[in-house]
């Protein structure tokens, strides 16, 4: 059989989201990878601690295969997450920057528009998570460029 470990396409249908609390602080493993140094840090510089999102965040969708039952896979797409924070600032009220994200989630695939999930492989679980979107605007073809 075929492995894939990278994908993109447009779910049939979206029909959840789902808003998990999670701890609000790094365990001392995420610490001991967050610590590390990339390739092209400088060694006398200190790393910022990276805030953490104290909730994970799931899809439910149908693909196109016809025989689908659905799929809940979590979204780790860091601007996303980020968007947390945002709204928290914005509207100075957790439970509707939540409520926000929800609503921003979903218009992304909102009937004027086309949403494609990118999806990725979980090393060494072999399960799928959402690392990216994609949403463009019906009938908008100017995203297409020719090659030459």
């Amino acid at each position: 059989t075929e492995h894939k470990s990278l994908a993109i396409f447009k779910p049939r249908a979206i029909t959840n989201f789902y808003i998990d609390p999670e701890s609000a602080t790094w365990s001392e493993l995420e610490k001991s990878k967050l610590g590390q140094m990339s390739l092209f840090d400088n060694p006398d510089t200190i790393p910022t601690e990276l805030k953490k999102v104290p909730y994970s965040f799931r899809c439910e969708y149908y693909c196109n295969n016809p025989e689908c039952k659905g799929h809940k896979q979590k979204i780790t797409i860091w601007d996303f997450n980020w968007a947390y924070f945002t709204y928290c600032e914005q509207y100075g009220d957790e439970k509707v920057a939540l409520e926000k994200l929800k609503e921003k989630w979903f218009s992304y695939f909102a009937d004027d528009r086309d949403g494609y999930l990118i999806v990725g492989t979980t090393h060494p679980y072999h399960s799928f998570i959402i690392i990216g979107l994609l949403s463009l605007k019906k009938g908008d073809n100017s995203y297409m460029l020719p090659l030459v």
